[in-house]
């Protein structure tokens, strides 16, 4: 139990989604938030536009129902889920940028038969 918080942010190796079944009781909804969030990052600098798609989703999935059951309790308690949700969407903001920042370079970049 000692070391569930960090599991997430090193299991890089493996598959989030192999991973997750084995420790639904050892790491909390935040941190898997969290890892999900920082592979998006990852995927996203690596230009593996589907997969931080993928990690921004299913972060959204754990996040939305967290957010709708604490703002029904209290503003101060579904804060921190605002705020996961709004990094989410700032997050694909810059995936969209960077999409089609990565057309334009593939449009303009010319083939070599027009080098030719």
């Amino acid at each position: 139990h000692i070391l569930a918080p960090s599991v997430p942010a090193g299991s890089t190796a493996m598959s989030f989604d192999d991973l997750l079944p084995n420790l639904n009781g050892y790491v909390s909804t935040e941190d898997k938030v969290q890892y999900l969030m920082y592979n998006a990052m990852s995927q996203l600098h690596a230009n593996q536009f589907h997969a931080a798609q993928h990690h921004i989703e299913k972060a959204r999935q754990i996040v939305a129902p967290l957010l709708v059951s604490t703002l029904d309790e209290h503003y101060n308690r579904a804060y921190e889920h605002m705020v996961t949700a709004q990094q989410l969407a700032e997050l694909e903001e810059i995936l969209r940028f960077r999409e089609k920042e990565e057309e334009l370079r593939r449009l303009h970049t010319p083939t070599k038969a027009e080098i030719l």
